[in-house]
């Protein structure tokens, strides 16, 4: 899913925009040598990385009609998410709130930890004309991988917000040994 997409993303540069499908061509591969290295769990801070490179890699699409604003606390850099969890959500974000808009829109990313647990919402400000958009294919993975890791300690949440979408995906704590940066 990630890759036919991304694939689709440099398709669309190539003929028009060349320099900035090479750009695109290098990114693409950065965030394949993680998604092809991941193990079982990596610290936020890994996914965090990984996701804003994904992010710039769609900027480069969209230009200015993809607008990020982000707060992620500190404390959630060392805890252990699934490899290309959160990823998933943001593309979900985009491709069904921004991408098809002419004017754009702004996804909204926000993480935290609260009561040993580590909470994520990411949030665009429109709806794609369909009622059953967000819905997909990316959402209902991320949902398996969820469940198979964490059982009923995670919960991931699509719901409507205002004229827009928001994800709310929460699970436990858990440190790394290791260092997270």
């Amino acid at each position: 899913h990630f890759l036919f997409n991304a694939l689709h993303t440099v398709g669309a540069l190539i003929g028009n925009e060349p320099d900035r499908a090479d750009q695109a061509l290098e990114r693409l591969g950065d965030l394949l040598r993680y998604a092809l290295g991941a193990e079982d769990e990596v610290p936020f801070s890994h996914e965090w990385r990984f996701t804003m490179d994904y992010l710039d890699f769609q900027q480069l699409r969209l230009g200015d009609r993809l607008r990020v604003d982000a707060e992620v606390d500190d404390d959630t850099r060392p805890i252990l998410v699934p490899p290309l969890i959160l990823q998933p959500l943001v593309e979900n974000a985009v491709r069904h709130g921004i991408a098809e808009r002419q004017d754009g829109g702004c996804i909204r990313i926000r993480a935290r930890v609260e009561q040993g647990r580590l909470a994520v919402s990411i949030a665009n400000d429109q709806v794609a004309d369909s009622e059953e958009s967000g819905m997909g294919l990316g959402i209902e993975s991320v949902r398996r991988r969820l469940a198979a890791l964490y059982g009923q300690e995670a919960t991931l949440r699509l719901n409507r917000n205002g004229p827009g979408f928001v994800v709310l995906m929460e699970v436990p704590a858990r440190r790394a040994d290791r260092p997270a940066f």
